[in-house]
């Protein structure tokens, strides 16, 4: 899975995930008898994504810390790390703003970087036929 924030591709990346929740209508009355009864509600996401510090790369510690501290929502894309060539390969495309991030570094490692992002609206899907 490869990660591109505001159309820059977070080089380093060793890590994603895509998470979903739902509200739960609780519908339960008299009528019920004795048995819960449930619909579903709104339904919202959130990306996450962790990545070691790669100097040769354009999405660095700092950009992602001017993009946390941005109020602007961040379009982020994801999708396949490689492509099948003449095949159909999917991504995906959200807007939101980041909730969180991190910058860390210990004394003999490389520095990692991890952000979450709280989508705004949808999610698109895209199917995407290569050469």
């Amino acid at each position: 899975m490869i990660v591109k924030i505001g159309g820059t591709a977070l080089v380093g990346q060793i890590g994603g995930s895509l998470d979903g929740t739902r509200d739960i209508i609780d519908l339960t009355s008299l009528s019920s008898e004795y048995v819960k009864q449930f619909a579903a509600g709104d339904y919202g996401y959130t990306f996450s994504f962790n990545g070691l510090y790669d100097p040769s790369g354009s999405m660095s510690a700092s950009e992602i810390k001017t993009a946390f501290e941005a109020e602007a929502a961040q379009v982020i894309c994801w999708g396949a790390g490689t492509f099948v060539s003449g095949g159909i390969n999917t991504y995906w495309t959200a807007s939101g703003h980041f909730t969180a991030m991190s910058i860390a570094a210990d004394y003999t490692g490389p520095a990692r970087v991890s952000g979450t992002v709280q989508i705004t609206g949808a999610v698109t899907q895209t199917a995407m036929t290569t050469a």
